[in-house]
């Protein structure tokens, strides 16, 4: 659209070419009757003097000239003269001016009107040209806004070319990337037929790109920069904008993309670095949880060899520890295996409705020698229906929480186990120990794999993967964990599972 276009559109003349015509003459017709109508008024009715009659004639000429444009005005302008001098201007109802003073009188009419107009008709062009870069800042800043919410590449790419259409009142828009060979478009049949231009366009060195008269007039072209470098290429069509806010788009659609791939960049930045403290963690978790049993095991088997004069009763006390410390090693590692399945989701729930009775046996079972010192009280609601589970799997959510619990307790003090029936179709399930609690900072993170307080990592063995397996168990079975802690007075872990009645 060239810029005579642009301005007929923005006066509010319709672009249909049937229609110019009829509005022309439309208003031509109005600005006749006008001024008929004042005359009548004047002549025949009113009587005013002269005087009045040009001041009406001039504030009708200035409102047309405000309204519709210079060339309306002029034609208001010589109309108005013509009706003046014949009318108002003695001697009256015939053209000829008998006095020096009348010519003069008529030529500031028409100077006065015409110069009027040409104020008129400039006013009205900076309104329009003020309100059409109002309309396209506010296009940018909705563009700008809609840009930013994506910080993946290829998501916005693909996204870009609907954004911008909806944003700038486009018909459609296509955006194309240097050195890509894809052209994301906002519907695919837009630019049928020109792809091979736009890619050439796109990768083509200097400033063919802007070159766009081979183009239909209805496309737009602009370049997407950022500073001195090219990103790639943006096409609209029928788009009524301004060169300049043109090429602000297509800075602003740089800039999104830029930003999009270093917020990527950051977030691969960040992933690596976790995922290094995250080995680092691995490593010294696992580490002084693998090499504590086999020092253990090397020094029984080293003291078996080497003393032969040890009775049964030492040597059964050193196979005891050799048998213990492997036992635990075996579960460090079988800890690690079942939750990298769990992770992956390769284990599969054999989901029956099962008393939750039958859960805590198990791991009261299992735990028997971590709280061997220790009382355990277990109240279960006597009207809890049987549960949908896996009794196996939920058995090891309680030897987790039990064991958590014989840990970190005070020496002495009994372990809690409550079951309650919820309102929802839901039991609680909760293990309370009494010791120096969880810090408040720290609640959020004790499901996460590896972690471990930053008070009891030294002091007490663990690889922190046993609360981050309990959650695994858990989540599978559609349900929620979740720790409440109170400085000195202790800890309780709680997890929610529906009730299958």
């Amino acid at each position: 659209m060239n810029r005579q276009d642009h301005a007929s559109v923005d006066a509010g003349v319709s672009a249909d070419p049937e229609s110019l015509p009829r509005v022309h003459w439309m208003r031509y017709a109005a600005i006749a009757g006008s001024v008929a109508a004042s005359t009548a008024l004047y002549y025949r009715f009113l009587h005013v003097n002269s005087t009045t009659v040009a001041l009406t004639f001039l504030l009708l000429i200035v409102t047309v000239a405000a309204r519709w444009g210079f060339r309306y005005a002029v034609v208001m302008s010589v109309l108005s003269a013509t009706a003046f001098n014949y009318f108002f201007l003695p001697p009256a109802l015939t053209f000829t001016i008998s006095e020096t003073e009348n010519w003069i009188a008529l030529v500031a009419f028409l100077a006065t009107g015409l110069g009027a107009s040409r104020l008129a008709e400039r006013a009205r062009r900076e309104t329009e040209r003020s309100n059409r870069r109002r309309a396209e800042i506010e296009r940018l800043y909705a563009l700008s806004q809609r840009l930013m919410l994506s910080d993946n590449v290829i998501a916005l790419v693909a996204d870009i070319p609907r954004i911008v259409t909806e944003a700038m009142g486009a018909e459609g828009a296509a955006v194309v990337l240097t050195g890509d060979t894809h052209i994301s478009r906002s519907d695919p049949h837009f630019a049928n037929g020109l792809e091979a231009r736009l890619l050439a366009l796109a990768n083509a060195p200097g400033e063919e790109a802007m070159a766009a008269q081979d183009f239909d007039p209805s496309f737009r072209i602009a370049y997407l920069r950022l500073g001195l470098r090219r990103l790639g290429l943006l096409v609209l069509r029928q788009a009524y904008l301004s060169p300049e806010t043109l090429d602000a788009a297509g800075s602003l659609i740089a800039i999104s993309i830029e930003r999009a791939k270093a917020v990527e960049r950051l977030s691969r930045s960040e992933a690596a670095r976790q995922s290094e403290e995250l080995r680092n963690a691995l490593l010294d978790s696992v580490t002084h949880e693998i090499r504590t049993p086999l020092t253990s095991i090397v020094a029984a088997v080293s003291s078996l060899r080497r003393d032969d004069d040890l009775d049964n009763t030492e040597r059964k006390e050193l196979l005891s520890v050799v048998e213990e410390e492997s036992l635990r090693l075996n579960r460090l590692i079988g800890d690690a295996v079942q939750m990298s399945a769990l992770e992956t989701n390769q284990v599969g729930l054999q989901l029956q409705p099962e008393a939750i009775d039958a859960a805590i046996e198990i791991a009261l079972e299992h735990t028997s020698q971590v709280l061997a010192t220790r009382r355990v009280d277990v109240a279960v609601d006597p009207t809890l229906p049987p549960v949908q589970i896996d009794v196996a799997r939920i058995a090891t959510v309680f030897q987790y929480l039990l064991e958590n619990a014989a840990k970190y307790g005070a020496a002495d003090t009994p372990v809690h186990i409550v079951c309650t029936r919820e309102s929802g179709g839901t039991f609680r399930a909760s293990v309370r120990d009494y010791g120096p609690g969880i810090p408040e900072d720290e609640l959020p993170l004790i499901f996460e794999k590896f972690y471990r307080g930053k008070q009891t990592r030294i002091g007490i063995p663990g690889t922190g993967m046993g609360l981050a397996i309990a959650e695994a168990i858990v989540v599978a079975h559609g349900g929620s964990i979740a720790a409440t802690s109170r400085p000195g007075e202790g800890s309780t872990i709680s997890f929610e599972l529906p009730v299958s009645g």
